[in-house]
């Protein structure tokens, strides 16, 4: 990272139920490089999920966003 660069940490729902959590292992490089952390939580938004609806559909069906599956047949 460059000095003053900016991180945004998005919610870390993967992290919720995890005994041994990974979150935020570097933190001490924030510091000497003076970087920005920004967080912020889905529940902030709330005010703004119909025009995310409405955009993310219309990136979709113009191709500007690809789902990606992984679809796999049987039991391991």
């Amino acid at each position: 990272m460059k000095s003053f660069g900016r991180i945004v940490l998005c919610d870390m729902m993967a992290q919720y139920n995890v005994a041994n959590s990974y979150a935020l292992p570097n933190l001490f490089v924030a510091i000497p490089n003076t970087l920005i952390l920004h967080a912020f939580n889905i529940r902030d938004r709330y005010d703004m999920q119909n025009e995310f609806h409405s955009s993310m559909i219309k990136w979709i069906y113009k191709g500007k966003i690809m789902l990606k599956q992984a679809i796999v047949e049987g039991l391991e």
